[in-house]
């Protein structure tokens, strides 16, 4: 279960996903990619403001 996740990544910038093995890092990928939808909640992506 996936519980209040945020980052941001500057355009053009890079970032990791550290973890444990089941800690929710392909579920995160897929569901920002639109592979898999979130079972509640949103998950924003592309230029937003905040």
């Amino acid at each position: 279960m996936l519980k209040e996740v945020y980052f941001a990544v500057e355009r053009g910038g890079g970032f990791a996903l550290p973890g444990t093995d089941g800690s929710g890092k392909t579920t995160i990928v897929k569901i920002l990619t639109t592979l898999l939808k979130p079972d509640n909640g949103k998950a924003p992506s592309g230029h937003q403001s905040y």
